[in-house]
């Protein structure tokens, strides 16, 4: 609860703020509050440095698999998919690569602790994917699922893989001096690398006696089942149990009384419960003895025969037992019961984006169907639900907002609409990052996002000019109220003064001397003769007649500054003229109809007295070689056309480094030097904007007529 005096209110994404307020109850004098404002937000470890290459990478990976899966529905893409599988896995082996360098060189305490879970978690969750791959993504020839399981526990659980390869390096007699020796031998057994288990027994000094020799005889007859192997199950099964009446024989006849190491990796090999039970003790999770089990019990063992495998080793005595959320994790996906490792994988502390990509690579996939049995549509639902979480999530970042808007955008409807929501409230602190904001908006064809911000933001003229593509009248979409709340907290004093002051019928102001090179925002509203709604934080639009004749747009104050402006009409006949204010000083602004005016005619005589002039387009270009002149220019551009007038002229450019000029082309050939060919490599050629910047210096502009008399 909060206390007295102190007020909370939400912000944007997963963060509150608690702050002092006044709370005047009583005459008594009121206690002293600090004037401290406390912003709390939950910590996403996505958002660290080191994690931000994991989202940026499996975003990638998500986009890939949008475009298989699209490919899929009229032929089976499954090497692609599993290809893809892969390719997530390796980001997240990457990842923990980097955690554990970061964690080597942190020297604080609290950063290291934090590495250290961070790679705890990311462990489990390459863990759980790897074994999802195999079960449920992985086309296992025959679906025996051994080989492949043995493969899980080797590489997630590499136990006494180092010692075994030291051991072997050294090639030494006598190698049960060492004091893992042995415990390395049953390990490999375990894993099922019998063939690294009689390599070691060989470093053994009594590697000659009787004993030894019977037990590298046993290993070496062990049969191997192989789906590429000639011979059918039931063949193999007879064979396999062969095998072992021999080894219980051979345990029978107590050959190996005298050494017990021995026997227990007989009894290991027989499938013997209690020997396993006997070395549980010396893994840290039942987990390196389920292929080992597997192996010794059922070699031929299909995937829904997993659980009772599972099971048993699950239920293997501990002197410490400890369970886990990764062992319920094991046990649902040995079990089949994906609803419950969905469920399991969503209380993961990795910000959902486990839950996201596994649930949307097994959807794919179609393995999600079972969980349809009694509902429709359950699975597509799930999938939607877990992405939107997670590229909402993305969107609250400074950086990942683009990365969370693809995720958004993948699912539609529903996605697009909280997308447009989500941009409307992005913090826009410069007009860089509104421009990136309208781009991604075109990008996924939310246009009423682009409007919002042509509308709210000053530099609208200049965005107005790329989104000529699509006419404003079919932008629906309402702008957005808070942006333009943002831009108007902006606006000059004395705009705010004048808007304050002004009588309610008052709807005039000051006639213009001279326009400026920018419109305003509210001016922005209208391109020629289109129209949209504006902002209720923005003003009217009235126009007056300049010098030469033409109208031009200003801004008159609202009429109070809580009331809207619902809409702006072109239509001029209607509205009667407006009394002056001789107290404010205001002019008088009449709104009077044009008179009609004769078109332009394009003339086509052949007339020798007299001749037009060719009228010059110009173009931008830039990354020019800091050497490089206007004549140079020009000179490139009579190479490419002969006849015509040119102009080069050179401007200033934002770094040191390179040369930019504004160069003049005549209209009938303008359209020969707006292709790739036309210029030389690393040179970035545009259509010349009216607001970029002066020329460097007016010394130096160059003709071609310059050119002519220099040479």
């Amino acid at each position: 609860m909060l206390r007295k005096r102190v007020g909370c209110v939400f912000r944007r994404g997963n963060q509150f703020t608690v702050y002092p307020r006044s709370q005047t109850t009583t005459k008594a004098p009121s206690e002293t509050c600090d004037n401290v404002i406390l912003n709390v937000r939950q910590e996403i470890m996505l958002f660290s440095p080191i994690l931000r290459k994991l989202v940026n990478e499996s975003n990638g990976t998500y986009l890939s698999l949008q475009k298989a899966a699209e490919a899929a529905r009229n032929s089976d893409n499954h090497v692609e998919l599993l290809k893809l599988s892969r390719q997530y896995r390796s980001i997240v082996r990457v990842c923990i690569e980097s955690l554990q360098e970061a964690a080597e060189l942190a020297s604080d305490a609290t950063q290291k602790n934090n590495l250290l879970s961070y790679i705890t978690i990311f462990y489990s969750i390459e863990c759980i994917w790897h074994l999802c791959e195999i079960l449920f993504i992985d086309n296992i020839p025959g679906d025996v699922v051994l080989p492949y399981l043995l493969e899980w526990v080797r590489f997630h659980f590499p136990c006494h893989e180092q010692t075994a390869a030291q051991l072997l390096e050294a090639c030494e007699r006598g190698s049960e001096s060492h004091a893992e020796y042995w415990d390395t031998v049953t390990g490999m057994i375990v894993q099922g690398r019998v063939d690294v288990a009689r390599a070691l027994l060989k470093l053994h000094s009594a590697v000659d006696s009787n004993e030894f020799k019977l037990m590298d005889n046993s290993l070496r007859s062990m049969p191997v089942y192989s789906v590429y192997g000639g011979i059918s199950t039931g063949e193999f099964t007879i064979s396999w149990k062969h095998w072992q009446a021999e080894c219980r024989s051979k345990l029978a006849s107590r050959a190996l009384a005298a050494h017990p190491h021995l026997e227990l990796i007989l009894r290991l090999i027989i499938g013997d419960y209690s020997a396993f039970e006997s070395i549980r003790d010396k893994y840290d999770s039942w987990f390196d003895l389920l292929g080992g089990w597997v192996l010794f019990t059922a070699p031929w063992a299909k995937r829904h025969e997993l659980a009772s495998a599972a099971a048993a080793c699950a239920g293997m005595r501990h002197r410490n037992p400890r369970h886990t959320a990764l062992d319920d994790m094991v046990r649902a996906l040995t079990e089949g019961d994906l609803h419950q490792v969905i469920h399991d994988i969503q209380q993961m502390s990795d910000s959902g984006w486990l839950a996201a990509h596994l649930t949307d690579m097994l959807f794919h996939c179609g393995k999600l169907n079972i969980l349809d049995s009694h509902q429709n549509n359950v699975t597509h639902v799930l999938r939607e639900s877990l992405i939107l979480e997670y590229g909402s999530l993305l969107m609250e970042h400074k950086s990942l907002w683009t990365v969370g808007l693809s995720y958004l955008a993948s699912c539609p409807p529903e996605g697009l609409q909280r997308a447009e929501l989500l941009l409307e409230r992005l913090p826009v602190p410069s007009e860089a990052k509104a421009m990136r904001v309208i781009a991604e908006a075109k990008k996924y064809g939310l246009v009423g996002v682009v409007a919002g911000y042509c509308v709210s933001y000053p530099h609208a003229n200049i965005t107005l000019r790329f989104i000529k593509s699509k006419p404003v009248e079919k932008w629906h979409t309402k702008p957005s109220k808070v942006l333009c709340k943002d831009y108007t907290s902006k606006t000059s004093s004395t705009t705010q003064s004048a808007a304050a002051t002004a009588p309610p019928q008052q709807t005039t102001r000051p006639t213009r001397k001279k326009a400026t090179p920018t419109i305003s925002a509210a001016a922005a509203v209208r391109v020629g003769n289109r129209t949209a709604n504006a902002s209720p934080a923005l003003t009217s639009r009235k126009t007056t007649l300049s010098e030469d004749g033409r109208q031009t747009p200003i801004a008159t104050p609202p009429t109070t500054p809580s009331t809207p402006i619902t809409a702006i009409t072109n239509n001029l006949d209607n509205v009667p003229n407006e009394k002056p204010n001789n107290n404010e000083k205001w002019t008088t602004v009449s709104r009077r109809k044009r008179k009609p005016s004769i078109a332009a005619i394009q003339g086509s005589a052949q007339n020798t007295t007299i001749k037009g002039v060719d009228v010059h387009k110009h173009l931008h270009g830039c990354f020019f070689k800091k050497s490089t002149k206007p004549e140079d220019v020009i000179e490139h551009l009579r190479g490419i056309h002969a006849e015509g007038q040119y102009t080069a002229e050179l401007i200033a450019s934002k770094r040191d480094t390179y040369a930019s000029f504004k160069i003049g082309i005549p209209t009938s050939i303008f359209d020969k030097f707006t292709t790739a060919e036309a210029w030389p490599v690393n040179i970035s050629i545009s259509e010349w904007l009216p607001f970029l910047s002066k020329p460097k210096d007016t010394t130096s502009t160059t003709t071609e007529n310059d050119t002519h008399s220099q040479k």
